[in-house]
């Protein structure tokens, strides 16, 4: 069985730079460990048992038995708590089996095992890539858009360079944004739209209050990964969208909010163009925080789950 100092020696290949793109080298860990090739010497600490329940629990994974996968690698866990390797294995295993968006009890208690689980992971791996982008993955999965950009933040601490975490940040928050206004609006029978000019001056003030920090932030993160791939519409598609909330905060100030509603028409027009002159829009493929751990391949899909893209919004109203 692969040993952590093995999974070391192959990872350090996907450097900063590319922990959650180096595909080809996990690929080497996961087919030696469903096959049992030895990489490296193993340790005279790691059991027997312990080997063979992790052994077990990845050709489980590889048949797509999760629940059985989720069964042996907890009885790992249970031999050795402190082998983040075999906590990272629990997590995806439990995470596979969250149905994303159900609210039933019996959904978000998986739920909440895998976050506990890839907190555990964190516990011994403080900036694990892995395990920080699946934990915000749960979060989003469950609506709960809050603690899932607390985790992109502590992503972009570890690694500045990760422009994907730019994306969720800015996208993360201009959903927050967009639905504060949303409930301060309703309460005055109002609707978001063209910076909402028929407010009164107390609700937009109070609009204002909470969205300033927010939209700033988001237009600064976005900006970020726009830079970084120029041809992600989805970008400049969310950053329209947060110039025509931010028109809305400007309660007295005609020409601050007709400058925001003419970024937002110029960006849309971008993204648009975008979108009709390529055949694939592609992404930031930016590093993230490097990972000591390995992960098999059929459980890439936790990885990274981005913000979906916005609909088109409607063009913004003439200033």
């Amino acid at each position: 069985m692969i040993r952590r100092n093995c999974n070391t020696q192959l990872s350090e290949r996907c450097t900063i730079h590319d922990t959650r793109h180096c595909a080809v080298s996990l690929l080497i860990i996961a087919a030696a460990a469903l096959s049992g090739v030895a990489l490296c010497a193993q340790s005279s600490t790691t059991t027997a048992p312990f080997d063979n329940e992790e052994r077990l629990g990845l050709e489980a994974v590889a048949n797509n038995r999760y629940e059985e996968a989720t069964e042996h690698f907890q009885r790992a866990v249970q031999m050795e708590p402190s082998k983040a390797q075999a906590l990272l294995y629990l997590a995806f295993a439990q995470s596979e089996s969250v149905v994303p968006g159900v609210q039933s009890p019996d959904n978000l208690k998986a739920a909440q095992a895998a976050v506990e689980t890839l907190n555990g992971v964190l516990a011994l791996e403080p900036n694990d890539g892995f395990a920080l982008s699946a934990l915000s993955s749960v979060y989003l999965n469950f609506g709960q858009s809050e603690k899932a950009k607390e985790i992109e933040l502590r992503i972009l601490a570890a690694e500045p360079r990760d422009f994907d975490a730019d994306y969720q940040v800015g996208a993360i928050d201009w959903f927050i944004a967009f639905r504060n206004a949303s409930e301060r609006l309703k309460q005055v029978h109002l609707s978001v739209g063209g910076g909402y000019p028929r407010a009164g001056l107390a609700t937009c003030k109070s609009i204002a209050t909470v969205n300033d920090p927010l939209l700033s932030e988001a237009v600064e993160h976005l900006d970020r990964a726009h830079a970084a791939d120029p041809k992600d519409s989805d970008s400049l598609s969310y950053l329209s969208l947060v110039y025509q909330l931010r028109a809305g905060t400007h309660c007295t100030d005609r020409s601050a909010r007709a400058a925001d509603l003419a970024k937002a028409r110029d960006t849309i027009d971008k993204a648009i163009a975008i979108r009709h002159s390529e055949d694939t829009i592609t992404h930031p493929h930016a590093p993230a925080p490097p990972s000591r751990l390995s992960l098999p391949d059929e459980f890439k899909s936790m990885v990274g789950v981005r913000m979906p893209p916005p609909p088109p919004p409607p063009p913004p109203p003439a200033a």
